[in-house]
């Protein structure tokens, strides 16, 4: 996480309230992401002849976000006012 920037980042390094404060934001931000885009694909397992439970089958392929063309549409589409 960066402590500096255009509000004034140093201060939290100065502040351990603020810095506190603000790394708790900064995690719940982070699990309410996690919580609100949960993966909702199939786990899928197969079962083997002679073995007691089924295994996992780790093969199955996943269609990811392009996270490049996020981080170039966010380039364009920023705040110009932002740093």
């Amino acid at each position: 996480m960066t402590t500096t920037g255009a509000r004034g980042g140093t201060a939290l390094r100065r502040q351990p309230a603020v810095f506190a404060r603000h790394l708790e934001h900064c995690v719940d931000v982070l699990r309410q992401h996690l919580v609100c885009h949960a993966d909702l694909e199939a786990f899928v397992v197969n079962w083997r002849v002679g073995q007691e439970k089924p295994y996992a089958d780790f093969a199955v392929r996943k269609t990811c976000v392009d996270f490049e063309h996020l981080l170039e549409w966010s380039k364009r589409h920023k705040d110009p006012s932002a740093q």
